[in-house]
């Protein structure tokens, strides 16, 4: 599903199983900021099939152990309601915790991806990010010119420095990243 860029919901944790007594939670962090998990810092709640349950405010939360309580669910029977549920932060409230140099992915979709190995020749915009294992990559939108080439429609680029030179969201230049969409 795709959102604008501006209200797109990012998810940055699920909630997982009840621990002790006081409404501990042991918390599943998505997000590759996990600085944002502190005390008095506020979510989106929904549940796993989309229903929104407002904002959640954290009372607690410990780095170590990845446990979470969160104000007004400071007992084992309030808590348990949030089992199985996901925090989620809009674009923008992601955005102000960056710092500079650094960009959230979601910020990256529809850029235009080149290859600059021999000459700078643009191969597509990027739809979407996939984290497989330890390496997230690229799914690229061929460029329709490519496309009536022959070649596939979309394809993917590993972002690692083999293939990925310089990353910014107004272009991601590449090197042999052509040869991986002849691959394809």
């Amino acid at each position: 599903m795709e959102h604008s860029k501006k209200t797109c919901m990012l998810l940055v944790a699920k909630i997982g199983r009840l621990v002790g007594v006081n409404g501990a939670l042991k918390l599943h962090i998505m997000s590759d900021f996990p600085s944002i998990f502190v005390p008095k810092a506020t979510f989106h709640l929904q549940t796993q099939t989309q229903t929104s349950l407002g904002t959640l405010c954290i009372h607690t939360f410990n780095p170590t152990t990845k446990l979470v309580t969160f104000e007004g669910y400071e007992n084992r029977e309030s808590a348990a309601k949030l089992v199985n549920c996901e925090l989620y932060s809009t674009l923008e409230e992601s955005k102000q915790i960056l710092k500079k140099g650094e960009i959230l992915w979601q910020e990256l979709i529809d850029t235009p991806i080149s290859d600059t190995t021999d000459t700078k020749q643009n191969l597509g915009v990027v739809k979407d990010i996939e984290r497989i294992g330890e390496i997230d990559y690229f799914l690229i939108h061929t460029h329709a010119e490519l496309v009536s080439q022959g070649l596939p429609k979309q394809f993917y680029i590993p972002n690692i420095s083999q293939y990925v030179l310089s990353i910014s969201t107004d272009c991601i230049a590449t090197q042999n990243a052509f040869l991986l969409l002849q691959e394809s």
